[in-house]
């Protein structure tokens, strides 16, 4: 399991070291005052330097390991200095030993770690926001062609509303043709039947 050991500086410039299987989330839990009872006391917090192993137990042991060192040494580690790691590992009692002691103000340098992992995480917001960008425009296209379909099915519903009723029409039209047409028929043959009786009648004159 991934381990990290990591540095936070406190409020009052003391530097506390830890080490975690999960950063992000043991950062966030001495940010909200749940962590160590060093860091309780001294909020905010800041990470300034981590360092990331293969095993959990391997970055409890670099924790011990830069626990034990001076002040000056844990900056030397942090600003990347291990050049100078060798010569202040001799002055052990010139400041605090495990880093929890008094504020003792410094200027700091950012760790190269941590500042390649703040320029990782700034093109990785950048990236996210151009998708979400993206997203969202796919969204407004998605939305207006929705809108045209609507649209269009509005036309053809009443489309098809007109033409039901034309039909409706066509069909009164129809029946109505069709009574009309078997009175027709009906006068037709009432005609028939009296020019029948008619020439009957003329033939019994003529004998």
């Amino acid at each position: 399991m991934i381990g990290y050991m990591y540095i936070l500086k406190c409020d009052d410039e003391s530097y506390y070291v830890g080490s975690t299987k999960d950063l992000e989330f043991r950062i966030k839990q001495h940010q909200n005052g749940e962590g160590a009872n060093h860091t309780k006391k001294r909020l905010p917090v800041e990470l300034i330097y981590f360092e990331k192993f293969n095993r959990i137990d391997e970055a409890f042991y670099r924790e011990k390991q830069v626990q034990g060192w001076t002040r000056k040494k844990k900056e030397a580690l942090m600003a990347g200095a291990t050049d100078k790691l060798h010569q202040l590992a001799k002055c052990l009692n010139e400041t605090s030993h495990v880093g929890f002691g008094s504020a003792q103000p410094t200027d700091i340098e950012l760790p190269k770690q941590n500042s390649q992992s703040l320029n990782k995480n700034e093109e990785l917001s950048k990236q996210t926001i151009r998708s979400l960008s993206k997203s969202s425009e796919t969204l407004q296209q998605t939305k207006r062609s929705l809108s045209e379909n609507e649209e269009l099915s509005k036309q053809t519903r009443r489309s098809l509303s007109n033409s039901s009723e034309i039909l409706q029409q066509s069909e009164r039209s129809l029946s109505k043709n069709a009574g009309m047409l078997k009175q027709t028929r009906r006068s037709l043959s009432g005609a028939e039947t009296k020019a029948d009786q008619t020439q009957i009648k003329l033939s019994q004159k003529k004998k």
